[in-house]
């Protein structure tokens, strides 16, 4: 039996329609030391089956795992990561699809001292497709690649990434919160890293549909302050020292991300007009400035949002209309 190289971990909830083609994107790479982890997080449809019927291809390299509970998508991926077996681990949401090429692109990537890839994505909102890649582009150090990653330079998912095993730790997520978690698991682990390579190259299609978490929920500012907490926590004391700056500029990020979903949100008037108020309180003029240096658009964001909240929330609608069209309803 070829031994495992590559673990691929994708947490399911409610994906029966999806789960299929996001196991075979990874399967028609033809990779022998390539498995896939599902782990079906409680689902109250027939994910846990349809990702079975979907093992039965190459039921040595396919494992189902299911929760009893549902614990969210960071207890998921941490079921799976105790259950894979490769020294490269990356993740793939199940309504998503890894593209030709990804796998042996990030492991040609993973040369002696390079510990984390990142890669490009195709975003497709129903016949809408584009192609996207982080601004930071070609190879850092891990503390470089974690600061851009709080300056958004780098992108916050960990499905367009792959990570050497040890930067992932027993603990690579924040447990029970449900927005910003990514982003807080994927600063820690590039942290961690010797050296990061940041390609261009599109090899996943990230699909946005009216029915993803994006849209559907504001965060809870309590949200925000965990994944920063979760960041706080685990960055490597010498990273942590010097990134105080970027850190407020990941508060200021993260508010924006609140805000801009209350604008989007169909709680209604009073309700999304509170969360805006509260953002307003949250953010300080005072990082104003090395936010419009390092990551421009959450600094003009910022800056709107504190002079004109309404004029904030008109643009952030009709920007999300003009890029996702009906995905974009709350």
């Amino acid at each position: 039996m070829t031994a495992v190289r590559i673990s691929v971990i994708i947490p399911a909830h409610r994906a029966e329609g999806s789960i299929g083609p996001a196991i075979a994107s990874v399967l028609e790479q033809g990779r022998p030391d390539v498995e896939v982890i599902v782990v079906d997080d409680a689902s109250p449809d027939a994910t846990a089956e349809a990702a079975r019927a979907a093992a039965a291809a190459a039921p040595d390299r396919v494992h189902v795992l299911s929760l009893d509970a549902n614990a969210g998508v960071s207890a998921a991926r941490t079921a799976g990561l105790a259950r894979a077996r490769g020294e490269i681990i990356a993740f793939l949401d199940a309504d998503d699809v890894q593209l030709p090429g990804f796998l042996d692109t990030v492991d040609r990537a993973l040369t002696a001292d390079v510990d984390a890839v990142v890669v490009g994505r195709r975003v497709r909102t129903g016949s809408q497709v584009r192609e996207e890649a982080s601004r930071r582009q070609g190879l850092l150090t891990g503390p470089e690649a974690a600061r851009a990653a709080m300056r958004d330079a780098i992108t916050p998912f960990p499905w367009d990434k792959a990570f050497r095993r040890e930067l992932l730790g027993t603990e690579p997520f924040p447990r029970g919160v449900h927005r910003f978690e990514d982003l807080a698991g994927v600063i820690v682990a590039l942290s961690r890293a010797r050296t990061v390579r940041s390609l261009p190259a599109p090899l996943v299609e990230y699909r946005i549909s009216p029915g993803s978490l994006t849209w559907g929920r504001v965060p809870e500012r309590a949200e925000r302050d965990a994944a920063l907490g979760f960041v706080r926590t685990h960055l490597p004391p010498a990273v942590r020292e010097g990134a105080a700056q970027d850190m407020a500029v990941l508060h200021l990020l993260l508010t924006v991300l609140i805000a801009q979903s209350a604008a989007l949100s169909g709680t209604g008037a009073d309700g999304s007009r509170a969360v805006l108020s509260a953002c307003r309180r949250d953010l300080s003029a005072r990082v104003l400035p090395a936010a419009l240096r390092t990551s421009p658009a959450a600094g003009i964001a910022a800056a709107l949002l504190l002079a004109r909240p309404r004029l904030f929330a008109a643009a952030v609608r009709g920007r999300t209309r003009r890029r996702y069209g009906g995905a974009a309803r709350g």
